[in-house]
């Protein structure tokens, strides 16, 4: 019943509270990116909807879908259970 957004670094945030996490990964290092793919594999348990995944997210993909975004319509996400 209650809906949290954030903006700051995923570092400092603990997923493991969450049933579902949005994240605009696509700009990401790959250094960050498998931080977060990590962090996601460790204390997350729910939905996960990425724009840019890995190999190790792979058995956890459970299907993709197309946003409009700011930047450009028909963006392709990647949705995760984890």
């Amino acid at each position: 019943s209650n809906t949290e957004f954030y903006k700051k670094d995923f570092n400092h945030i603990y997923f493991g509270i969450y049933d579902i996490i949005y994240c605009c990964n696509i700009i990401f290092s790959k250094e960050d990116n498998k931080r977060l793919y990590k962090k996601l594999l460790n204390e997350f348990n729910g939905y996960a909807i990425l724009f840019n995944y890995d190999y190790c997210m792979k058995p956890y993909l459970r299907k993709t879908s197309y946003v409009d975004t700011s930047w450009q319509k028909n963006v392709q996400i990647f949705i995760f259970e984890i």
